[in-house]
């Protein structure tokens, strides 16, 4: 495959996973609520681990995006927003 097509093909797979982000937080955004589910969550183990491996990941992610900015401002931007936005802003910043 040809560099440009593949790098289409690429932008293509990263623009549908992020269409697909974006309705489901507007999904949970609308239909959700945070407070009345949090204690079910967090009452489950698996909710526990989950919620611990994705702030994990928010971390490293976050550090990484430290690394790579060269003015402090705008590392700190990116990484509240991943902070509040999660994955999302991650596949926007790479």
């Amino acid at each position: 495959m040809a560099p440009a097509l593949s790098r289409v093909c690429a932008f293509s797979i990263a623009g549908g996973c992020a269409g697909i982000l974006v309705a489901g937080l507007g999904y949970a955004l609308i239909n959700g609520s945070w407070y009345p589910n949090a204690s079910e969550l967090l009452d489950n183990p698996w909710g526990v681990a989950t919620l611990v491996e994705v702030y994990i990941g928010f971390v490293f992610v976050g550090a990484w995006i430290v690394c790579r900015e060269r003015h402090f401002g705008r590392a700190f931007l990116w990484v509240a927003l991943l902070f509040l936005l999660g994955n999302l802003v991650a596949a926007l910043y790479i």
